[in-house]
């Protein structure tokens, strides 16, 4: 798969993000992580 840099930098900020808040979505929703998931999935499979 060919990323253009601007792709690689987005995902590599959206990757952090993730990482940085999963924790606190589940601790403070649990129920609601898997859509939390999805919807990051959903902007990585975009790649913008």
């Amino acid at each position: 798969m060919n990323q253009t840099p601007e792709q690689i930098a987005y995902r590599a900020k959206l990757w952090q993000e993730f990482v940085a808040k999963y924790q606190a979505v589940l601790v403070s929703s649990p129920e609601k992580f898997n859509e939390y998931c999805e919807k990051f999935r959903e902007r990585w499979i975009a790649g913008k």
